[in-house]
């Protein structure tokens, strides 16, 4: 459906989304409250969010469950592309997308808006999935997000992924050290 260059990573994405399973309940205020996982995806272009759409709905399709019985469908989780715009009925409106969970493609500078303006707390994070690892340095914009994050929400997760793993190994330094440190 994609060609032959598509890219493997929106495969392991499409997998991991897929699979995942919450590690541990967040706390929101005072009370534990049950939320819904929250997760978002950063730095996937179109075409790579298309082919992420495109393999969830094959794992969904396929992707049965044992619970003491006979096989049952697995709730696959959802993913949303969020729109890019500064509306203020569509910031309300992604607001409203977000309590709902899910996965959301979104732009590292609508969840920065969203995070520093409190429209989003950290605490609601399940994690980011970030795409191009090897392009990710030290006091650059996944840092700076990763930073907001983890220092209200040190349970969150923060996976990423890169197709050019040549590319974390600089003049013989491995710069997957240095990534890492940054995230």
């Amino acid at each position: 459906m994609f060609g032959v260059g598509v890219p493997t990573v929106a495969k392991a994405v499409a997998h991991f989304l897929s699979t995942f399973t919450s590690l541990s309940p967040r706390v929101l205020g005072k009370e534990c409250e049950s939320f819904p996982d929250l997760i978002f995806l950063v730095n996937f272009n179109d075409m790579e969010f298309a082919c992420i759409d495109h393999w969830l709905t094959i794992y969904a399709e396929n992707y049965y469950q044992c619970v003491d019985g006979p096989k049952t469908k697995k709730q696959v989780i959802s993913l949303k592309k969020i729109s890019n715009s500064d509306n203020a009925h569509v910031l309300n409106k992604r607001a409203d997308h977000f309590l709902k969970g899910g996965a959301f493609a979104i732009t590292y500078k609508q969840l920065v808006l969203d995070l520093l303006t409190k429209r989003l707390s950290p605490n609601v994070i399940s994690g980011f999935v970030i795409n191009n690892a090897h392009r990710i340095k030290p006091h650059q914009s996944e840092s700076f997000l990763c930073k907001l994050l983890k220092a209200e929400n040190p349970s969150a997760f923060i996976k990423v992924f890169t197709q050019n793993v040549q590319g974390l190994v600089r003049q013989g330094q491995p710069r997957l050290v240095e990534m890492a440190s940054s995230l």
